[in-house]
């Protein structure tokens, strides 16, 4: 025990001087840096709960204020889960409705309940209500499931389905996203569509729940110095991200990249896979649609790198990429094409968006901004007015 004594005597004082350094650098960079503002946890984990069917769901009723990169806002659950306004299961007489569903960039992460696009949507269209279905960390996969279950009940006479492919072509593959276990449609030899993973198992992580983010909660909400050096980190991964040697030591699961989505040419596997799954699950929700009596239109929102104005060239730059080798709008493209040849409408609004004279992104994040989700419900409002599909 003596001779442990000075050993531990000497850890003791080489931890002390490294929280004590660790404080003056915290302390520098309150002082000298930009002003800072604590953030809220993952909204994920605020305002969602476990959900055996769907993986996770909105908590109904919640309501509280979260804290972003960049922004701070309120949020308010209906008694069904939305964030929305309080509906009426059965439709009123002579009013059309709306249903639009979605992951965050229908929640509204980064803007307030009444400047997401389905409310604004309502605003425009005389004599119709508008049905928001949001939930953060959706793939197409959860949405045509949520719609099965709970959505079909409102009798839409629209379903606007909002397909972010940032990230939807990836969820839709995986059983696990965002730490969370979640179902997941397989394609059989006969292209019919399996569902997997049900029940779904809650995560009973408890060591990262209890340990890991008991711990590290309170810095990552508080500490400037540790939102410093992770910001360094993510702009570090996103510059070498796409690189063969990178991915090879810190590849994802699902086997590649997003910015695969913007490579000419024939997509790589797991992208191939990604589109044809999404498709069927496309084609499965308008089926659904059209036997409720409803119409499906698909809106295909950009992320911010093809949809920002100016922010192409700008990306391709800070990441290293083959200007000539890659389109902002190839996936897109593609997957359009591919719903469209099945009768299936879609807007792609990116064009526009890369026209606007304002940011339409949060300037921290990759979310619509208030002035993104107006331009988003300008453009579905105008669709909506002037569409006359006949099937």
């Amino acid at each position: 025990m003596r001779r442990l004594r000075p050993i531990l005597g000497r850890l003791g004082l080489v931890l002390a001087a490294a929280l004590l350094t660790l404080l003056v650098l915290e302390l520098a960079l309150r002082w000298l840096g930009p002003p800072f503002h604590s953030r809220s946890l993952d909204d994920k984990r605020l305002f969602t709960r476990f959900d055996p069917e769907l993986g996770w769901a909105n908590r109904p009723g919640v309501s509280g204020g979260y804290l972003g990169a960049g922004y701070i806002h309120g949020v308010r659950h209906s008694a069904a889960g939305l964030r929305d306004e309080e509906h009426e299961v059965g439709k009123p007489a002579g009013v059309r409705r709306v249903l639009v569903l979605g992951d965050s960039m229908v929640w509204g992460l980064g803007v307030e309940n009444d400047e997401i696009f389905p409310r604004r949507l309502e605003h425009r269209l005389a004599g119709t209500e508008v049905i928001a279905m949001g939930t953060s960390g959706y793939g197409t996969d959860q949405e045509l499931l949520w719609f099965s279950r709970d959505g079909a009940r409102y009798r839409p006479d629209v379903v606007v389905l909002a397909l972010y492919l940032a990230n939807d072509l990836r969820d839709n593959i995986s059983s696990r996203r965002y730490s969370r276990n979640k179902p997941r449609f397989v394609l059989d030899a006969d292209g019919a569509l399996r569902l997997t993973g049900t029940p779904v198992p809650a995560d009973r992580s408890w060591w990262r729940d209890r340990v890991i983010n008991g711990i590290m909660d309170p810095i990552r909400r508080h500490s400037a110095l540790h939102r410093l050096v992770e910001g360094r980190r993510h702009r570090l991964h996103e510059r070498l991200r796409h690189r063969a040697w990178y991915r090879s030591w810190f590849g994802d699961p699902v086997g590649g990249d997003w910015t695969d989505m913007y490579r000419e040419g024939e997509p790589p596997q797991w992208l191939a896979r990604a589109l044809e799954l999404t498709g069927r699950l496309v084609a499965e929700l308008d089926r659904r649609v059209e036997a409720g009596g409803g119409d499906l239109e698909v809106l295909l929102l950009p992320h911010a790198v093809a949809g920002e104005p100016g922010a192409w060239d700008n990306w391709l730059d800070a990441v290293g990429l083959d200007p000539t080798r890659h389109d902002p709008d190839a996936t897109r493209r593609r997957l359009g094409q591919s719903l469209q040849q099945q009768g299936i409408p879609v807007l792609d609004p990116a064009g526009v968006m890369r026209g606007s004279d304002e940011p339409l992104y949060l300037p921290e994040d990759e979310h619509l901004n208030p002035l993104g989700h107006a331009m988003i419900a300008d453009l579905l409002a105008k669709r909506l007015t002037t569409s006359n599909k006949t099937r």
